[in-house]
């Protein structure tokens, strides 16, 4: 989780909700962004066996989101992605 200087947050995990992603055969890295009201900008799961976020900070100018993404055990490492802070868009 981190705050931007307007105090947005963003907050990384997981999910396996079927809900929330295309399938739910194993848990996929899931983000949601607030905004400093409390509301609901926009979320996102990452269906690509990367399972589980193991950071997310926005870049300083808080233009961007920086989230480091472990992969699962069938195709290991880490994946480094950046994200439009305002719509999400990789």
């Amino acid at each position: 989780m981190d705050m931007d200087s307007s105090s947005n947050i963003i907050v990384g995990g997981y999910t396996s909700s079927p809900t929330l992603q295309s399938s739910a055969t194993v848990p996929n890295a899931y983000f949601v962004f607030y905004s400093s009201t409390g509301s609901i900008v926009w979320t996102m799961s990452i269906n690509n066996n990367y399972n589980s976020v193991a950071a997310v900070k926005f870049e300083p100018l808080g233009t961007y989101i920086v989230a480091v993404i472990t992969g699962s055990t069938t195709i290991g490492g880490t994946l480094v992605q950046y994200f439009d802070s305002v719509e999400g868009n990789l």
